[in-house]
């Protein structure tokens, strides 16, 4: 009988259970982003980035924005997120300039991750270089917390190495690395870290992942001379030297003190259980993830572990995807755990990426999994609360902020998070509680970071609440939508201003909302509006473009956003440009230099072109490069608002300078940014000079590269000669100064450490000529095209054909020249690599300026009729400044060698050429043609002297897409 009743129990304990274990449904794939995203996905960040009040989510190559409907639409491309990285691994959302929106890092698996600063809610712009987030090796994970106390938000990445980053935020809303300076490290190899105060002294520690090697507990002594972390992991029992691969912070017990769940993986004969430790208040721990049911396999491999009150009982439950099989353990309240995931979804094989959040508002948190589908919480008779927190200033959305609740179950706490030390990351800026049968939360109480304790008595449940430091509960501003222009509206080009409508954000504070209208080459943001409406001239708005604008609300706490970035059209969008367009001087005050060199490259990889720039100074030789950045102007007359612009700022990386300058680009050490290669006479020793400067996060260093002949008055041209994946250089030059002038070449294979090896292949040795690499015959390899004096007065000029370890000049009937240049460019559009050739040529005025284009017909090369400007001591560049989808060409320099200078450009007419814009002629000339500012269209600098022998520099913004220039 005794046996029997004690299995009666013991089935009816099963049986209930079971019945009362969470369950999930999951939604058709139409309104589920993440089964479309596939299974391989290995991060997965939720955020309500544009702030209307429902989680979006954000995975390499897709940022899903979840509409009304709750269905997802991937607006990457649209938010201005055009370059993610070479290989992004994972996000993290937190607002970096304190302005209320939520800015995004993504983490790239090679150095130079991007930061993405959210400008309007729905528009994103590289914040690299404005907040000095600069994270110099691939971060495995990463998270925002006030770590040093000072009350503005830090962020630290997490490096394999065991050295992170702590980027400690400043008011300024610039940033400063300082992680050896706080001592932030681990042991090596490091897999992860994870913030949580254990010891409730009110600031951060952290815990690091020692995957092989031992973990470490970082605890932060903020007090004396020198605040630091100290490793307190062998005291506190937390040395664990399995291969971790995952540890997450949470009151599992709800007795105030913070406990550490770690999932391993095997490792040679180290198994793969999981451990729990109890936080013991004492500063040491307990492992008892057996005694709680939550020890797992001895194989299986672990991933990312997430936390929530799935069931709202008011106890944290967590999931751990484990060997590709879900494991749901619910926490039963007791000290163990049980698990559910089968019972409760009906799957058994899940991804590596999963993410927690309440997805449609219900109070019920739901599991994202990509290629499987969102999760959604099926719900149930328990009770909920949940809280954002906001400061006015510093910490906007409360990072950090410890939340206590009272209730009749008993007390929780929680902490509000952005980022948690992985690649990806949940809903942590929201704080949930289950409460179970509860039906009022006797207190809440938030400690700030900085010890500030607010408290608020007798909420009701089954509620949203957003609380503002030192005033308490806030109504946030309620959801809108965007009246006029209609989507996809059309304004005609003769109406004087486009009216801007929307529906009335309702809130018991005053409301202000700021209006930002953006399209290709200009960037408007108009704050302080008090009414829903606002008219703005077209008189600054270019015509036959298309504009996205949006709106945001704020209450002086909280941001809401329109909702979507509004399409409207002013006059004829994409009606094609039949002439030129005068271009506008931008008065930046470069130095005046001769014999030099100008050219754009972007070389901090944040998305617009920076500039390199110099030749000979008035007293000294300059070679300085500048970086481009995002400046704002405030809008012409005193209506308020402004718009971007991009300036220049002189760099501190630092280049010898050098007379007669040669340069070329390229990325040589696998890194993706772009390395440094000059030759010239340096302007130390007076000799001649070739110097390697490797790009090293924003400055460069000198490589030493002994293979490289020091040359002057030659050309340096990087291209993959090989066909192996990196570039290799092309060299020539003279050796001495004085003449007769000793000449050498070469062509050095880069093995792709940034060296050079002399490949032994001849080619002749010039200089006061140009090269370039060009792909002529369409065989897959790089052949060389080149002009210049031998040395001795022999001038020449040809093309030779790359047949892989040697080069064969092919034996063009090409004119010999000096002083010239080269490029290829396909004008013609027929799929094969035309030549332009200028420089001086030898005829019956002595020496005089030629320009020839040159069409290639399956490797048959015959001159183009057009006369174009002979020049000499000049330069020719390729570009479409028209946006009409063919090349055009500037030519800059002298007809003659003391003849009157030229500049001009020459539109390309379907394969014929139309001379149509004339600048101020200069000889010695150097151009830098490209896309300055990136609104699409072709911008000149142009730098040399004039008719007088004055040296000129000009800085000039392409209209061909009319964008504002200050000053005028």
């Amino acid at each position: 009988m005794r046996l029997t009743l004690c299995f009666l129990l013991l089935f009816l304990a099963f049986f209930a259970s079971s019945a009362s274990a969470q369950t999930f449904s999951i939604n058709p794939a139409s309104t589920d982003p993440a089964r479309a995203v596939g299974a391989d996905i290995q991060a997965l960040s939720l955020a309500d980035f544009n702030g209307d009040g429902r989680l979006d989510m954000y995975t390499p190559g897709f940022l899903f924005k979840q509409e009304v409907d709750g269905s997802f639409t991937n607006v990457l491309k649209l938010a201005g997120i055009d370059y993610e990285g070479e290989a992004p691994k994972g996000g993290v959302f937190g607002d970096a300039n304190f302005d209320g929106l939520l800015d995004l890092i993504i983490m790239d698996s090679e150095p130079g991750s991007r930061v993405f600063l959210n400008r309007t809610g729905g528009i994103f712009e590289l914040g690299n270089i404005t907040t000095n987030l600069q994270l110099v090796y691939s971060p495995i994970g990463g998270f925002w917390r006030d770590l040093n106390g000072d009350g503005w938000l830090d962020f630290a990445a997490a490096y394999s190495t065991g050295s992170h980053a702590l980027l400690t935020g400043f008011a300024n809303g610039r940033y400063l690395e300082q992680g050896s300076t706080y001592f932030l490290r681990t042991n090596a190899p490091n897999c992860g870290l994870a913030p949580g105060d254990y010891d409730n002294d009110g600031d951060v520690d952290v815990y690091g992942l020692g995957c092989s090697s031992a973990n470490s507990l970082l605890n932060y002594s903020g007090g004396g001379f020198r605040p630091r972390f100290n490793d307190a992991a062998t005291f506190a029992g937390v040395a664990s030297r399995k291969n971790s691969a995952s540890a997450r912070w949470f009151d599992y017990d709800n007795d105030g003190w913070l406990d550490l769940i770690v999932a391993n993986n095997l490792q040679e004969l180290s198994p793969s259980e999981n451990i729990l430790y109890h936080n013991e208040r004492n500063g040491r721990f307990t492992d008892v993830a057996a005694a709680a049911g939550v020890i797992g396999g001895w194989d299986q491999t672990n991933s990312p572990i997430e936390l929530a009150d799935f069931d709202n009982d008011g106890w944290i439950d967590f999931y751990l995807p484990a060997a590709g099989i879900g494991k749901l353990y619910k926490n039963k309240g007791n000290g163990t755990f049980e698990e559910i995931f089968g019972a409760a979804t009906g799957l058994v094989r899940t991804p590596v990426a999963i993410a927690a959040g309440d997805f449609n508002n219900d109070g019920w948190m739901d599991l994202a999994m990509p290629g499987t589908g969102i999760l959604f919480n099926d719900g149930g008779s328990n009770n909920w609360i949940t809280f954002e927190a906001k400061e006015d200033i510093q910490n906007r959305f409360g990072i950090g902020a410890k939340l206590k609740i009272t209730a009749s179950m008993g007390v929780q706490t929680r902490v509000i998070e952005a980022g948690n030390g992985s690649l990806g990351h949940g809903d942590g800026i929201k704080a949930h509680f289950g409460v179970g049968a509860d039906t009022v939360v006797e207190r809440l109480e938030i400690q700030w970071p900085g010890g500030v304790i607010d408290r608020i008595d007798n909420l009701a449940v089954n509620k949203h609440y957003v609380v503002v430091k030192g005033i308490g509960i806030n109504q946030p501003p309620s959801s809108f939508e965007q009246t006029l222009p209609v989507a996809a509206g059309y304004v005609p080009v003769n109406a004087d201003s486009v009216r801007f409508e929307w529906e009335p954000s309702v809130d018991l504070d005053t409301i202000t909302y700021t209006l930002s209208v953006s399209g290709r080459g200009i960037s408007l943001s108009i704050p302080n509006l008090t009414s829903p409406r606002f008219s703005l001239s077209t008189v600054i708005l270019p015509q036959n473009q298309v504009y996205q604008w949006s709106v945001r609300a704020s209450d002086g706490h909280t941001v809401r956003y329109s909702g979507e970035e509004r399409i409207f059209t002013f006059g004829q969008a994409g009606s094609s440009v039949s002439t030129i367009v005068q271009p506008v001087a931008f008065n930046y005050q470069l130095p005046n230099v001769s014999d030099g060199v100008a050219r754009f490259v972007d070389f901090d990889m944040d998305g617009d072109l920076d500039l390199l720039y110099g030749g000979q100074g008035v007293e000294n030789g300059i070679l300085q490069l500048y970086r481009t950045d995002n400046v704002s102007i405030p809008l012409p007359g005193d209506g308020g608002g402004s718009y971007q612009f991009k300036t220049l700022k002189l760099s501190p990386a630092y280049i010898e300078a050098v007379s007669y300058p040669k340069i070329t680009w390229g990325q040589l050490v696998g890194d993706n940014a772009p390395e440094l290669i000059v030759s010239g006479i340096s302007s130390i020793d007076k000799t001649p000079k070739t110097t390697v400067y490797l790009n090293t996060d924003n400055d460069v260093a000198v490589l030493v590269s002994p293979t490289l002949p020091q040359v002057w008055g030659g050309d340096i041209e990087l291209g993959d000669m090989d066909g192996d994946g990196d570039l290799d250089l092309f060299i020539t030059g003279a050796q001495n100064t004085t003449s007769p002038f000793t000449t050498v070449s070469g062509i050095y294979l880069n093995p792709g450490d940034g060296t050079f090896v002399d490949s032994n292949i001849d080619i002749p040795g010039f200089l006061f000529g140009d090269a370039a690499w060009g792909d002529m015959d369409g065989d897959g390899d790089l052949d060389l095209a080149m002009t210049g004096d031998k040395g001795d007065g022999e001038l020449f000029s040809a093309i030779y054909r790359n047949d892989g370890s040697s080069f064969t000049d092919i034996n063009v009937n090409l004119p010999p020249l000096l002083k010239g240049t080269v490029s290829w460019a396909d004008f013609d559009l027929d799929g094969d690599l035309d030549l332009f050739l200028t420089g001086g040529k030898l005829g019956p005025e002595i020496f005089h300026g030629h320009s020839a284009l040159y069409v290639n017909d399956n490797g048959f090369f015959t001159q183009h009729p057009f006369p174009f400007d002979g020049i000499l001591s000049g330069e020719a560049a390729w570009g479409d400044y028209d946006s009409d989808g063919d090349p055009d060409i500037f030519l800059a320099g002298s007809t003659k060698p003391y003849g009157l200078p030229v500049a001009r450009l020459y539109r390309n007419v379907n394969g014929q050429f139309a001379a149509e814009l004339d600048l101020e002629g200069i000889s010695n000339a150097s151009v830098a043609f490209g896309d300055y500012n990136g609104d699409g269209d072709f911008d000149i600098i142009t730098v040399g002297k004039d008719k007088d022998g004055e040296i000129r520099v000009s800085f000039l913004i392409n209209q061909q897409i009319p964008e504002l220039i200050p000053g005028r």
